[in-house]
């Protein structure tokens, strides 16, 4: 039988309590079962739910070859990178960069141009050059010079640089490092509130500390941790505005270290792509009937990566191939 959500299981058991309980049961506490002492903030359609409960992921089969394919994939890209010559590895990293910038933000609906994120890329840490701090951030991944996140601090340092300029004042943090009051968070296609987010600095202090503490801790695959992590941080929602850019950077930071740094650069160019069904695997997981089970998102987000790395390794053997085609006709 298909693994299902369990909202899904509990319609084809005809809302059993009994049922759903048992299959709960049964999944979290399976010794297979990753479970965190992280409890997202669920919801129960447009308003929040009163009950909590641990976020775990089951290893499904699905989810493991998926894990292998996307390892197999990265050794792939990185043998085709490197039988590039220089400047057209160098050119291919740069439009690749230029491409993730302006999709992390079409994503949020904040206008750049490939133009002027190109003039930020020439233009160096110090430039008062819009987007210049962005495009030194993603430059880092590229060159395998990986952010620091071991603190709140770290997590603030990050927020300033890579959003300099591009928060609204009336957004701007009003905390020691973070929002000081309560935000939610309206569905991408419709005005439905599909999250209400942690109020109060002290909470999310205290959320964001177990999340770093999480993302340390080595009883958790690489891999799906890193992908929990980025639900962990879009979940708590630290920031009034900025959120999903930030969040976003720092998974493809932790691709970077898991994979290679061209699937890292290409995150948001993949979820571009896939808008509807990465939000709505947000809206899964916070959905108290699923009593926060992450497998799916986990799944999805996967999924996602594993068709960027497709059309990456496509693009790099057609770059290959057009390469040796100019090459046998100057010989010729």
């Amino acid at each position: 039988m298909t693994y299902q959500p369990l909202h899904v299981f509990q319609m084809r058991n005809h809302e059993s309590p009994d049922a759903v309980d048992e299959e709960y049961h049964r999944r979290v506490g399976s010794p297979l079962t990753f479970t965190t002492s992280f409890k997202p903030y669920l919801m129960q359609r447009e308003t929040p739910a009163g009950k909590s409960y641990p976020l775990f992921v089951v290893p499904t089969k699905k989810l493991l070859l998926l894990c292998d394919r996307l390892r197999g994939n990265s050794n792939k890209i990185v043998s085709l990178v490197d039988a590039l010559p220089k400047r057209a590895r160098e050119r291919f990293f740069h439009d690749q960069l230029v491409s993730e910038i302006k999709r992390t933000n079409d994503i949020e609906g904040v206008r750049s141009t490939r133009e002027e994120i190109g003039v930020a890329l020439k233009s160096g840490w110090k430039s008062n050059v819009r987007l210049a701090s962005t495009v030194q951030l993603y430059l880092d991944i590229l060159n395998q010079e990986l952010p620091t996140v071991e603190s709140l601090e770290d997590i603030g340092f990050l927020y300033q640089h890579l959003l300099k300029g591009e928060i609204n004042a009336l957004d701007a943090v009003d905390g020691e490092l973070f929002r000081a009051h309560g935000v939610h968070i309206l569905s991408y296609q419709s005005n439905k509130v599909v999250h209400y987010a942690p109020q109060g600095e002290a909470n999310i202090q205290q959320r964001l500390t177990a999340w770093l503490a999480f993302l340390d801790d080595d009883n958790y695959p690489s891999l799906i941790r890193a992908i929990v992590g980025h639900f962990m941080f879009e979940n708590t929602h630290p920031f009034y505005d900025g959120n999903g850019r930030l969040g976003r950077y720092l998974l493809s930071g932790a691709l970077a270290k898991e994979l290679d740094a061209l699937t890292a650069v290409s995150l948001s160019q993949a979820i571009f792509g896939h808008r509807s069904s990465y939000y709505s695997a947000f809206t899964m997981t916070e959905d108290v009937k699923n009593r926060a089970e992450e497998t799916f998102f986990v799944i999805k987000i996967l999924g996602i990566i594993d068709d960027c790395q497709r059309q990456l390794i496509e693009r790099l053997q057609q770059e290959q191939d057009e390469l040796d085609y100019f090459a046998d006709w100057q010989a010729g």
